[in-house]
């Protein structure tokens, strides 16, 4: 069944058909259909070969999507592996790709996002580890601990191949601006403070 699904989706035609079709393996998927889960995995594995990729990049790309739409506990398990097996040759359209889509997961991707960091010291993996935290805090979906993890992090990087300085500069102006506001707002209320304690010893 999981080989007829794709055999079916690489031949039933491009455009439109094909489009529509990766949509409702992945919506099977989501489904809890084992078969069609399968199938997103089998296909998932053809892309971890970058030759593969390069030469079928719409193809992977759908790939990645339907995987990361499913939106299930194995369909992002799925999505760390592929990122970990991605060499170094991997493309920067990979990495952006990954990186965008897993914070769909929310905050349930952000144990194996800090492992993922922790374990790569550089490469594709560790690119995508940065961009997903820092594409998560710009969302503000992080809080306490994952922001001081994400300000120890940014604090080691400098750039990489993947263009993550880009995403990491914009983090840090939003950290710069959200520390400088909350400094604003704390000497405010000490100002309310002192005047009020002036007031009443008048």
């Amino acid at each position: 069944m999981k080989d007829e699904l794709i055999q079916r989706i690489k031949t039933g035609g491009q455009g439109y058909q094909f489009v529509q079709a990766m949509q409702e393996l992945s919506l099977k998927a989501a489904e809890g259909d084992r078969d069609a889960m399968d199938a997103l995995r089998e296909m998932l594995e053809e892309c971890k070969d970058m030759a593969f990729w390069n030469r079928n990049s719409r193809y992977c790309s759908a790939v990645v999507h339907a995987v990361g739409h499913s939106a299930t506990l194995r369909s992002m398990k799925l999505l760390i592996d592929f990122t970990r097996a991605l060499p170094s040759g991997a493309s920067y359209g990979v990495v952006e790709l990954v990186s965008s889509i897993l914070p769909s997961f929310r905050r349930i991707i952000m144990g194996p996002i800090q492992d993922l960091i922790s374990e790569s010291p550089e490469g594709p993996a560790r690119a995508i580890g940065i961009q997903t935290l820092c594409n998560l805090y710009l969302e503000n979906l992080l809080q306490g601990e994952q922001i001081r993890f994400l300000e120890e992090v940014l604090k080691s990087f400098d750039s990489d191949d993947y263009l993550t300085q880009h995403v990491a500069d914009l983090v840090r102006l939003e950290m710069a601006y959200k520390e400088k506001e909350a400094e604003a707002d704390l000497q405010a209320v000490l100002k309310g403070f002192l005047v009020e304690d002036s007031a009443g010893f008048s």
